[in-house]
């Protein structure tokens, strides 16, 4: 070897290697786009569905534990014949070791014969939603997948399903533990990791489900929510077990706001309650506050003066920021949930059954936000 490269050669082949690398690496990074392939120009979400077409909702389950709010939820949308709704539940189980990653389509491929012992709560959740479906007759379709992928992938095969299978939103359940954290990565398959990337890549709205009371049925529901749960709302007010209350906080300080932003607000409002204003089940307020701190205090106030067995809100978009200003020293887990989300989801003063933290859809081709509404 000696002889063929000497060392003035050998080491400007390493230096050219090393200039090729660095040359390379970022201008890969800047040439493609790994969330390209998820990307759609069309919008995604429960608000622009037609009325009488289905709903696609894609629903992740890591383990049985998290079933109960998700069926409680699928329960609140109120799916019927006229609005039927299309569950595409989707178990995901972490890879360990160096086994390889699996994919399975329950509804075209037959069921591995040792599906029960390499994924022991596949079953469960399998009858707990069937047991769902049959109670809501023809309204509700069913749709299995599991996955066995490792962390870092987990969230491609998540969006994959959701652009193939056209929903129009993505649940992703997280564990509230005792001690008010939220569930950790190794609870959670990936948990941060699965999560962010979701939010980040995903072809359609996300919604981040807390589950505070790990209870099975709800007799009567009272749900609290902003314009950002807009797509939720259209559904829930048909619902006769369900009353709402929907709030809109506005800032003492007008000079934050986005014009074009708060006329579609107006807009929006407007017509939600021309068509609800005799609907002894709904109720909406306007909440002028000049800080974060007014803000927390208004929920903590609403949180007292009724119990809500759930709480709808945005994650981050689309708000005037006065209206977090200094929130942001409250909370740990705001990069995740957003300000309002992580407040509401951990606050000790919000007792609920659940809360559901939506990010509306990305249109970023387009240069707009999906989500229309402020946060709240």
């Amino acid at each position: 070897m000696e002889q063929m490269i000497r060392l003035p050669g050998f080491s400007m082949m390493i230096f050219l290697t090393t200039i090729l690398l660095a040359t390379l690496t970022p201008l890969i990074s800047v040439i493609y786009d790994p969330s390209k392939p998820y990307k759609v120009l069309k919008r995604r979400t429960i608000q622009h569905i037609p009325p009488g077409e289905e709903v696609r909702i894609l629903v992740c389950i890591r383990d049985k534990k998290s079933v109960p709010s998700l069926v409680n939820l699928l329960e609140v949308t109120y799916p019927t014949l006229q609005n039927p709704l299309s569950v595409y539940a989707f178990h995901l189980v972490e890879l360990i070791g160096r086994a390889n990653p699996v994919f399975i389509d329950h509804d075209n491929d037959p069921d591995p014969d040792d599906l029960s012992i390499r994924f022991p709560d596949s079953e469960a959740i399998r009858n707990a939603l069937i047991l769902y479906q049959e109670n809501r007759d023809e309204s509700v379709k069913l749709h299995f997948f599991t996955a066995l992928a490792a962390k870092r992938t987990m969230f491609q095969d998540v969006c994959k399903l959701a652009l193939n299978s056209k929903a129009t939103i993505i649940i992703l359940p997280l564990e509230r533990q005792y001690d008010g954290e939220m569930g950790t990565a190794e609870q959670w398959g990936g948990g941060q990791m699965l999560n962010t990337e979701v939010l980040s890549h995903a072809p359609c709205s996300v919604g981040l489900l807390i589950d505070k009371a790990h209870r099975w049925h709800l007799p009567l529901t009272r749900c609290s929510g902003g314009t950002t749960s807009h797509d939720f709302i259209i559904h829930m007010v048909a619902n006769p077990n369900v009353s709402l209350t929907l709030v809109r906080f506005l800032s003492s300080n007008p000079e934050g706001d986005d014009e074009r932003q708060k006329k579609l607000d107006d807009g929006l409002v407007t017509w939600f309650w021309m068509k609800n204003e005799a609907n002894e089940r709904v109720i909406y307020r306007e909440v002028v506050v000049k800080d974060g701190a007014d803000t927390a205090a208004a929920i903590k106030a609403m949180a007292e003066e009724k119990f809500y067995h759930l709480w709808i809100v945005g994650r981050k978009q689309g708000i005037n920021e006065s209206l977090l200003e200094g929130l942001s020293t409250w909370t740990d887990n705001q990069e995740e949930l957003g300000i309002i989300g992580d407040y509401v989801s951990s606050s000790d003063f919000v007792d609920a059954d659940s809360v559901l933290v939506v990010q509306k859809q990305i249109l970023e081709e387009l240069g707009l936000l999906g989500t229309m509404f402020p946060i709240f």
